[in-house]
């Protein structure tokens, strides 16, 4: 019951009952979640270019009687694999 009496103690005619309300505390424990910090994480893509400027004192490729490169170790080396 969580009401409050609209009746006195001193409002009673000989044999009536009186009734009374006896109130009493109770704790409630619980546990709630709160919000303490928000943090905002995110990704950014960043691009840089550069150009480099060098000049190349000397370059050699070494050619076989067929028109084919060879590196150093004496193998043939593919058009593709040539830089």
């Amino acid at each position: 019951v969580d009401r409050p009496t609209d009746r006195h103690i001193g409002d009673v005619n000989g044999n009536e009952s009186i009734e009374v309300e006896l109130s009493a505390e109770r704790a409630r424990v619980g546990k709630e979640t709160y919000v303490s910090e928000e943090v905002n994480v995110g990704k950014t893509t960043e691009r840089h270019t550069e150009t480099i400027v060098e000049t190349i004192q000397r370059e050699e490729l070494d050619i076989d009687r067929d028109g084919n490169v060879v590196d150093r170790e004496g193998n043939i080396v593919d058009r593709d694999g040539i830089t």
